[in-house]
């Protein structure tokens, strides 16, 4: 698992900050000074890649009989405070301020709000611009703990708008099956019937140049891959067999 979000990170450009229990900080614009506008597109890019390869990571779980791991990213965007923190016995290159709590604050939403892994703050999606593409999810002004006033979030779906706008859940099934897993380990992944899986991968392959877009874009998959999702056909109903 921190192999993953890890590789990821550093993949980007981001800095690894600390680990605490189960989770990861990560820094974009630190220590290298980066504008904001870039940080925020690298950390936006960092969350869908570490969902997409968590989707594959626990796709080889559900494959060995072991329980999916959840995720829930934060992006927030500011000023903070860089710099050795600590005292002359121990210290550590971190980041701290107000922009590191909301962030935090905001991750935590995730397990709150389904649908919702990758959360993003209005900070962060003014410093992405207008132009920004994403398919959102507006959830309003959030209260979160320790802050006076609610703080506007968005969940991310993805990076294109869709003309038909595709569930994740379809776009993920698609990315899945790309990579090499069968609908039924599909199904077992998203937790799922196997008439479900299905009818996502039909839908996804009906707007293939869109998905396929998206999923070069957002999910990082190699152009060639798309063509096992082309060349897919579907399995017959039983109606059709026994005719």
């Amino acid at each position: 698992y921190f192999a993953v979000v890890n590789g990821v990170i550093r993949e980007v450009g981001g800095f690894v900050n600390k680990f605490g229990g189960d989770s990861t900080m990560a820094v974009f614009g630190a220590p290298v000074s980066l504008p904001a506008a870039e940080s925020a597109r690298r950390a936006l890019r960092a969350a869908l890649l570490i969902r997409a390869r968590l989707a594959e990571f626990n796709a080889r779980r559900a494959a060995a009989g072991q329980q999916p791991i959840a995720i829930g990213v934060g992006i927030n965007t500011g000023e903070v405070i860089t710099g050795n923190v600590g005292s002359a016995e121990r210290f550590e290159y971190t980041v701290i301020g107000d922009t590191v709590n909301v962030a935090a604050r905001v991750q935590a939403l995730t397990a709150q709000l389904p649908g919702s892994s990758v959360l993003i703050t209005e900070p962060t999606l003014k410093c992405l611009g207008p132009q920004h593409g994403l398919r959102l999810v507006d959830h309003g002004a959030m209260a979160l703990k320790g802050k006076a006033k609610p703080v506007r979030v968005y969940g991310v779906v993805g990076l294109q708008p869709l003309q038909r706008q595709l569930p994740y859940e379809t776009l993920e099934a698609a990315y899945l099956f790309c990579r090499g897993f069968s609908p039924e380990q599909i199904a077992l992944t998203q937790r799922v019937a196997a008439g479900v899986a299905a009818d996502r991968l039909a839908s996804a392959q009906a707007d293939l140049a869109e998905v396929g877009h998206e999923l070069v874009t957002a999910f990082g998959l190699e152009p060639a891959a798309l063509e096992a999702l082309r060349d897919r056909t579907p399995k017959a109903s039983p109606e059709l067999e026994a005719a």
